[in-house]
């Protein structure tokens, strides 16, 4: 094919749209709620704690999380403007008898922007077991009745403890993972992984693994507990579920693709399933933070891990066949990283694969900053070979701190909105106060941003590169 010049109108209209983003990516964009910023309280209760995030395809923001009342605690759904700004918040209830405790732990959106909205709630005094719950919101942010057959909200049991703690969608179906008890004998219960997969109005889809649901064993040893805790669905198709395994000693990462039908992917690792132990010299275990699939169908993993002085990040690269992808990293397909000082970091809660061409790599979490604060948010890009990419706010980091000056703060979540960033979070004021949340949008580079965040992937090669 022959190379042919852009034309001139073209080449100004490209200029103008620099000019116009010109500040460097991780930038805080003052167009969002006026200063960056969207501080506001879900509930007015005693006390809040934010903890999923979803863009919705009219650009609002959808959240949920828990509100702590004097006696149990209860999901809820928010939806916040495209901008930041005041929408609407409601509780959610389960209240099955007992504790009456439940949470908001995963969101996400279908095309007609309906929010479905994934946790757990605690059963009765007579049968206390936790159930995973799941709930579809209108557009309008209320109970959606027409879901699961008009069923509306419902729950998926167990004899044993089940809790969802993710929740995806792909062409309108639902795929949740969580984790649920099992009978190891001997009087012990262990966890596996769960997916279950719904079709867009909540029933089964009994195409996938004949009902709609399967398990993962990693059968490492020892008790048995392996936590799902993230699930994405990668250009093929194939449902990915990651979270942590464990032989009673250490806790690996670990990670199990599905085939489309929802058998174990014998093209993942052999058997459809790998772990992945990081050992930086530390006492302690390894603390999931998020997966992400990217469009290389190339899985990542974030988490913490424990070293000889404090905590750090790191990150890790399976390739699609799913082993350590010698091409991230030092080479190993690990990566490790602290945030200000050595050391310190102390949660990681979501990872995200940015728009292409850049395929660069988000993670959010907190660490340990200096003196009496506490705790702050930080939010870290890496290339794609894993290294700090220094045109994110010169350094490939930043801090997520509001400037309430508050030293209680956290970060949530994040997800991609046109292109730019937004990251949830949540704080309190003072010590007596109840707990805020907040909202903070980055700008990012927008070229092509939007056509990816649509779900135009076909656009893109899925070659690696």
């Amino acid at each position: 094919m022959k190379f042919r010049p852009l034309k001139l109108g073209l080449v100004l209209l490209l200029v103008a749209a620099a000019g116009a983003d010109a500040k460097p990516d991780g930038w805080i964009d003052t167009t969002f709620s006026g200063d960056g910023w969207d501080f506001w309280n879900p509930s007015f209760a005693t006390g809040v704690k934010v903890d999923d995030l979803a863009v919705r395809p009219d650009g609002q923001l959808a959240i949920t999380g828990r509100v702590f009342a004097i006696a149990n605690r209860e999901a809820f759904s928010c939806v916040r403007t495209a901008n930041g700004g005041a929408a609407t918040c409601v509780n959610l209830p389960f209240d099955l008898g007992g504790g009456n405790n439940n949470d908001g732990n995963g969101i996400a959106v279908q095309s007609n922007n309906k929010a479905v909205i994934v946790g757990d709630a605690q059963g009765p005094v007579a049968d206390p077991v936790w159930v995973a719950t799941v709930t579809r919101m209108t557009s309008a942010n209320g109970l959606d009745g027409t879901f699961n057959g008009g069923t509306g909200a419902f729950q998926l049991a167990s004899t044993y403890d089940v809790g969802a703690e993710a929740v995806t969608v792909a062409s309108d179906k639902i795929y949740l993972a969580g984790s649920i008890g099992v009978d190891m004998g001997g009087g012990e219960v262990g966890s596996d992984f769960f997916v279950a997969v719904r079709k867009a109005d909540g029933t089964p889809e009994t195409a996938w693994s004949s009902d709609g649901w399967n398990t993962a064993v990693f059968n490492l040893g020892a008790n048995g507990n392996d936590y799902g805790q993230a699930i994405a669905v990668d250009p093929f198709g194939r449902v990915v579920a990651a979270g942590t395994a464990s032989n009673g000693t250490d806790i690996y990462l670990a990670v199990v693709r599905f085939t489309v039908d929802g058998g174990y992917d014998g093209n993942f690792s052999g058997d459809g399933r790998q772990t992945v132990l990081v050992d930086l010299g530390g006492v302690g275990t390894l603390a999931f933070g998020g997966m992400a699939v990217d469009r290389f169908s190339r899985v990542v993993l974030a988490g913490v891990a424990p070293t000889a002085s404090g905590h750090r990040l790191v990150v890790v690269r399976l390739t699609e066949a799913g082993a350590l992808d010698t091409s991230f990293g030092g080479g190993d397909g690990i990566a490790d990283f602290a945030y200000a000082a050595t050391d310190d970091i102390a949660t990681v809660v979501d990872v995200v694969t940015l728009t292409p061409p850049s395929d660069r790599i988000a993670i959010l979490g907190d660490y340990d900053p200096a003196g009496t604060d506490p705790s702050d948010g930080f939010l870290l890009v890496l290339t794609p070979a894993g290294n700090l990419d220094t045109t994110f706010n010169g350094t490939g980091k930043r801090s997520m701190a509001p400037t309430s000056g508050d030293v209680w703060n956290h970060a949530q979540a994040m997800a991609v909105q046109g292109g730019r960033l937004v990251v949830l979070g949540g704080y309190h004021p003072t010590t007596t106060s109840v707990n805020l949340a907040w909202l903070a949008r980055l700008r990012m580079s927008l070229i092509f941003g939007d056509d990816f965040d649509a779900g135009h992937r076909a656009l893109w090669s899925s070659a690696v590169p």
